[in-house]
């Protein structure tokens, strides 16, 4: 349940990261990783998404860029914010928020800050992790014991699960064809991800006015016992424009897990 609800506060991607092998960093040195290029977000964009086991309401996920940028260690970084609540009908079985900000280097990609509370029934964390690329370090502290734990790691695996989610939204798709697999790194919670997805090609999403060209993509290699199926997880994302990501679907044994776009 935690991992699942983990998936709901991080956003429609972390359905897919909680579900992907964590490995430690000195084992991504042959990982040939996908270069997205430039970063890009849009000042004050605003994403809300809400996540459905079947036709049972979960909770919401909100994501906002911020307006103006920020200076953190003398560098220009945009500030993503998201924050992630279980429906309060769920209350008396578990109860599940998320608070998350990561700031990016929007002239690297790479993540130079994350601060993080999470709140899952006994479960309590409060982090702030520091990255430094020219250092090849990373820094957590935990803000309520105040320990200090150090990781050395590549700049290019540092970034955190939103990072790595605007990452695969602005992946150029153009490059690739049907069929390619796309790799992607980063860190969370003291381990290293390893990401890969599955470019199935473009199709459309929606009916009527609400039809929508998209790119559909599946990760690979997901191993967790409760998912049904070969490919069991999906992501669609706009194709043009915003490439705002639409939805995920996560096929389980208990039913199917979706994560939508709030228009």
């Amino acid at each position: 349940m935690r991992q699942a609800m983990t998936c709901l506060a991080g956003l429609v991607m972390l359905v897919l990261f909680s579900c992907s092998g964590h490995k430690n960093e000195s084992e991504l040195q042959s990982e040939p990783w996908t270069v997205t290029g430039g970063f890009r977000l849009k000042p004050g964009e605003k994403l809300h998404y809400r996540a459905f086991m079947g036709p049972i309401r979960l909770g919401d996920v909100q994501l906002q860029v911020a307006e103006k940028a920020d200076t953190i260690r003398g560098k220009t970084a945009f500030c993503i914010r998201a924050d992630g609540k279980s429906a309060g009908g769920f209350s008396w079985i578990s109860v599940v928020e998320h608070h998350w900000e990561c700031w990016v280097d929007t002239s690297s990609g790479l993540s130079l800050r994350t601060r993080r509370e999470a709140r899952e029934n006994r479960y309590r964390v409060r982090e702030e992790i520091n990255y430094f690329p020219d250092s090849s370090l990373i820094i957590s502290r935990n803000l309520n014991k105040g320990q200090l734990r150090r990781y050395p790691s590549r700049p290019g695996s540092m970034k955190d699960v939103v990072n790595l989610m605007w990452n695969l939204r602005y992946t150029d798709f153009e490059k690739f064809r049907p069929g390619d697999t796309l790799r992607y790194a980063g860190f969370h919670d003291g381990e290293w991800l390893s990401f890969r997805v599955c470019l199935a090609g473009k199709s459309y999403l929606g009916r009527g006015k609400n039809r929508k060209e998209v790119v559909e993509l599946y990760p690979t290699g997901l191993a967790t016992t409760f998912l049904r199926g070969e490919n069991p997880a999906r992501v669609w994302i706009e194709a043009v424009g915003s490439r705002r990501p639409l939805k995920a679907k996560l096929a389980t044994y208990f039913g199917n897990f979706t994560v939508e776009l709030v228009e």
